[in-house]
C-alpha cells in the first residue's frame, strides 16, 4: 500500500486528483514528488498540471495568470501529447475540463481588473494559446475602452475607437460623440 502512495504520488494524475479535490496543498506537494524520470517522460502533462496548479481557485491573481501563460505557451505540445490518455483515464476531470477551468480562473482576474491593458496582454497570451472564450475577452476590452472613450472629449481618441473596432455595436454613438466633439471644437474657434 505504502509503494502505491507513492507511485500515485509521482504522477500528473495523482496533482490533478487533488486539484479536483480543490486541495491546493496537497497538489503542491505531489507535485514537488513527481520524480525526473517522470518529468522527462511526461513533460507536456508535468507543465499542464503546473498550469492547473497555479490556476486553482485559491491562488493569487497573479498565479492565476502565470497558470494560464504556462497552459498558452505550451498548449501545442500539451494537446498533442501521447499521455492525455494515460493522464486523464478513471479521472474525474476531463482534459478539455481542466483546460477551461485554467481559462475560467485566469479570465475571472482579467475581467475583474477591468484595464485596457491587461485585457490587451491576455488577448495576445488567449490567441496564442486556443483560449475558448476569446471573443468574450475581445468583447470586454471593446467595452473598456468604449466607457473610456466615451468619458473623455477627444476627436482623436473616438478615431481610433473606430479604426479599431468598425464592427462595434457602440460605432453610431462614438461617431455621433466625435461629432458633437468637432462641432464644439468649430464653434470654440469661431
Amino acid at each position: 500500500l505504502l509503494s502505491l502512495t507513492t507511485v500515485m504520488a509521482q504522477s500528473p494524475r495523482a496533482v490533478i486528483k487533488s486539484i479536483v479535490d480543490g486541495d491546493q496543498q496537497k497538489a503542491q506537494e505531489k507535485l514537488e514528488k513527481i520524480n525526473l524520470k517522470t518529468r522527462n517522460e511526461m513533460p507536456e502533462m508535468c507543465i499542464l498540471v503546473e498550469a492547473a496548479l497555479l490556476s486553482m481557485e485559491s491562488q493569487s491573481d497573479e498565479n492565476k495568470l502565470r497558470g494560464y501563460e504556462m497552459l498558452a505557451t505550451h498548449i501545442g505540445a500539451i494537446r498533442s501529447s501521447i499521455d492525455i490518455e494515460k493522464t486523464f483515464k478513471g479521472s474525474d476531470i476531463t482534459f478539455d475540463e481542466l483546460v477551461a477551468l485554467i481559462e475560467k480562473n485566469s479570465l475571472s482576474v482579467v475581467m475583474t481588473k477591468d484595464d485596457e491593458a491587461t485585457y490587451r496582454s491576455y488577448i495576445a497570451l488567449a490567441k496564442r494559446g486556443e483560449h475558448s472564450n476569446l471573443e468574450s475577452v475581445a468583447t470586454a476590452l471593446e467595452e473598456n475602452i468604449y466607457k473610456r472613450v466615451m468619458s473623455k472629449r477627444s476627436v482623436d481618441e473616438c478615431s481610433a475607437f473606430l479604426d479599431e473596432f468598425p464592427q462595434s455595436k457602440h460605432s453610431a454613438e462614438v461617431d455621433a460623440h466625435r461629432t458633437s466633439l468637432r462641432y464644439d471644437e468649430a464653434m470654440a474657434t469661431t
